[in-house]
């Protein structure tokens, strides 16, 4: 998709993990947690449990295939053990986002009729897609400004981030 060759992409790959070292040490520690504890958790400390193949069993009893079903078990659980924290911890941050974008749009109130000619329509990974009258369009960017912000302060402590909000004729990643 990117035109790229295998080559230039796992060079382009190798410098980004030089660059974040420490992200790419990370990424290992995930992976071997979740090797030794079958899971990994979210900022929140939200869950996600492998299976595993029991190793001594299948080091000592197993067959070729058994070992090569358990090596391919492996591999994915070190794959989702790296992602699912992340994604999981987007997550945690959107949801709360979502419920004080709610109620600011209605003032407040559960039950209260919206203030504002919008109203939350997508949540994807990390982002939350509103869709507001043209007049409306600032207001309602200034609070899921906020609202967003207040819900990543909450979360994520050590890191200081600033979100980003745009006003846009149709949602584009």
């Amino acid at each position: 998709m990117t035109g790229l060759t295998f080559e230039e992409a796992e060079a382009l790959i190798k410098k980004f993990f030089d660059t974040y070292m420490v992200l790419s040490l990370w990424l290992d520690s995930q992976k071997a947690s979740a090797m030794v504890n079958n899971y990994t958790a979210s900022v929140r400390g939200r869950r996600r449990f492998y299976e595993l193949y029991d190793k001594e069993r299948v080091k000592f009893y197993g067959s070729s295939d058994v070992r090569k079903a358990a090596k391919e078990v492996e591999e994915r659980v070190k794959r989702c053990a790296g992602n699912q924290p992340i994604q999981t911890s987007c997550v945690d941050l959107l949801k709360p986002a979502m419920v004080k974008i709610y109620l600011a749009l209605r003032g407040g109130s559960w039950t209260a009729k919206p203030i504002y000619d919008a109203r939350i329509v997508l949540s994807v990974h990390d982002e939350i897609v509103c869709e507001a009258c043209a007049d409306h369009a600032e207001a309602v960017k200034g609070i899921m400004e906020v609202c967003m912000q207040e819900s990543y302060d909450e979360c994520i402590k050590t890191i200081k981030n600033k979100v980003d909000v745009t006003i846009a004729d149709y949602w584009k990643k």
